[in-house]
This record gives structure tokens, sequence and C-alpha cells, in this order.
């Protein structure tokens, strides 16, 4: 399938321009994509829950997400619930669609193809041309200010259940659990935290190669003694899937190897504030084993 993503509009810096610039310069940005149907994704965080809107021309969905779900964790679950919305309510009439979204993070991820994302991998498997769009929030774009107010609103419902995609793993403890589900859907320190910063990826210093979860834990010549040791698998898949012992081998693989502060920050609290998209590694999985 073909799938773009255009960053374009945030190339115009904050700082530098005001909400009505903004909105003039999405409005010539869309007339790029005359067929296409939009779909609008934001996210909204109070103290006690999260929510997530997905707002198409003729339809809302709203979701509840746990409080100690992140706002990274919730705006990546939105894109990966605007591609089900389509996936679901595809429309024989359109083959092309506009996800629009404030989290310059998660789809820059998504343009990550050195080490797709869960997501990037869904989208993948589609068949209909999809484009992700950049907008800034909060600047009066009406399709963005509505999603943001159902995904308030849900946040603060007593009426929505809450969603419940957290992949636990039993038998470890909560610091190691959350080691092993931010490998999984690649969101650590170390390949994520250059997105925030807007600066190149890390490479690694042996290889001269993008330093990615895939390449710490598999292919990294540097550490191939201990991923012996440690009986850590040559696929990736079979390294990081939910079986208990494969776990353990893998934190006790990057202490020994002191890669513990590429995961997490050495003041990190032990939280689940960075559990990702589990829910879609699961449905992958499953997948590779049908």
């Amino acid at each position: 399938m073909f799938f773009d993503i255009n960053l374009e509009i945030s190339e115009f810096k904050k700082e530098n321009t005001n909400s009505i610039m903004y909105r003039n310069v999405f409005q010539n940005t869309l007339q790029k994509y005359p067929n296409y149907k939009q779909i609008y994704a934001d996210v909204s965080k109070t103290d006690q829950n999260v929510g997530i809107s997905i707002i198409t021309e003729n339809s809302s969905s709203s979701y509840k997400l746990p409080p100690e779900c992140s706002i990274y964790t919730a705006e990546a679950l939105a894109i990966y619930k605007a591609l089900q919305n389509i996936t679901i309510n595809k429309e024989t009439s359109c083959n092309k669609y506009l996800i629009l979204s404030d989290s310059l993070g998660s789809l820059t991820g998504i343009n990550n193809l050195t080490n797709p994302s869960d997501i990037s991998k869904l989208i993948h498997e589609e068949t209909y041309e999809l484009t992700f769009l950049w907008i800034p929030g909060h600047c009066g774009i009406d399709g963005n200010e509505l999603a943001n107010q159902e995904a308030s609103k849900a946040a603060s419902s007593t009426d929505i259940h809450i969603l419940n995609f957290i992949w636990r793993n039993p038998g470890l403890n909560r610091k190691d659990e959350t080691i092993i589900n931010r490998l999984r859907i690649g969101h650590t320190f170390a390949t994520y935290n250059y997105l925030m910063a807007r600066k190149d990826p890390p490479i690694c210093e042996t290889r001269g190669v993008e330093f990615t979860v895939k390449h710490i834990i598999i292919d990294c010549s540097k550490y191939a003694d201990s991923t012996s040791k440690h009986s850590i698998p040559y696929q990736f898949s079979e390294a990081l899937q939910p079986d208990l012992q494969s776990n353990i081998n893998i934190v006790n693989f990057l202490k020994e190897t002191k890669l513990l502060k590429c995961i997490i920050r050495v003041q990190y609290r032990q939280s689940h504030d960075e559990l990702m998209l589990l829910h879609t590694y699961k449905i992958l999985q499953n997948n590779q084993k049908s």
C-alpha cells in the first residue's frame, strides 16, 4: 500500500507562528488532499484518566485510558484507533484517507522504516491510500478542537469504561515489566528521546548503524558474548516473546551490559507511565502464529 507522512507544517515554529497563521498554512496544505476523507485523532489527560477521540465528518468515537497512561502512549493509541476506524468503516466510494494528529513524536515514529513500530506494520497490511498530516494543537482548527473536546469528555466521563490495552507480564516486578514493554514497542530513552530533541538518530559506535532496540538486543557484535550467555534468541520476535524466562534473560542481559540506562532514565520512577500499545503487539504475535 501507499502511505505518506506530511510534517511540513511543523517547520513553522510555534514561537514564531500565531494561530491565524497556522490555520492559513493548514488550509493551504489541505488543498493537496481534495478527495481524502479526513480523520482527526486527539488526546486529553487529567489527573484521573486519559481520553482519546477519533472524529470524522459523520462519526465520533471516544475511549478512556487508565491514569498511568502517558500522553505519548495515548497519542499513538489514538492513531491506531483511527486506523481501526478506517478498516471497520471503510467506504467503497473512498480509498484515500487523511489522518490528522498534533503528535509529532508518534508520526515521526511511524516514519521509522529501519525499526518500524507496530503501527507501521499494521499500515503496510492495508490496501488503501493513506496520508498522515501533522497539525498544530489548540490553534482553532475545527476538527482538532472537536477531537480534543471529545477526548476531554471521555477522560472525565463516568459512563465510558476504561479501555484495557495493557499486556501484563506475570512474574516480573513493575520495573522489569516496564522495561520489557518498552522494548516491545521500541519506545526507549535511546531510541525515542532524539525525536523530542529534534536531533539525528543515535548511531552505534561499534557498527556505525542506527541504534535501535533490535540492534541492541540482537545485532550488535559488542554484546555478542552476553546475548549468548543469557540465551537471547537470534530472532527479534522470539527474544521478546511473552515467556517469563525469556523476559528474565533479557532483563539480566541489560543489567550485565549496563544498557538499562539506554532503556529508561536513571531517575525513572517505577510506574506504568510508558506502557505502550501492547494490545497491538499481541495482535501481531497472533497473526504470526496463524
